[in-house]
């Protein structure tokens, strides 16, 4: 959060997921120190662990598969990705390549 904070510009949002599992609110800056930044934090629940490992357990017992488009962009050809995604041309995932 701190690092967020440090980054966010202002009127920008900062997400926090998972929060309360993962950190301790001494460790968090202060209600004052958001306002002094002028953006919004926004906390996002994702469930428990029990949810998440019973959740991993039903799609790998049901075979579940993301669907993901034909198409595979490389990481230099991002923007025609994109504009693929906003045209709305895609069937399910769209997917950029990068190689390490």
């Amino acid at each position: 959060m701190k690092e967020s904070l440090k980054a966010i510009k202002i009127d920008g949002v900062i997400s926090m997921v998972g929060f309360v599992a993962s950190s301790s609110a001494l460790d968090q800056p202060s209600l004052v120190d958001t306002l002094l930044n002028v953006c919004t934090v926004r906390g996002i629940g994702v469930g428990s662990r029990q949810q998440f490992e019973e959740t991993n357990r039903a799609v790998e017992a049901n075979k579940i598969h993301p669907v993901v488009d034909n198409r595979i962009s490389k990481f230099g050809e991002v923007r025609e990705a994109y504009q693929y995604l906003s045209d709305q041309k895609h069937v399910g995932k769209v997917c950029i390549e990068i190689q390490v």
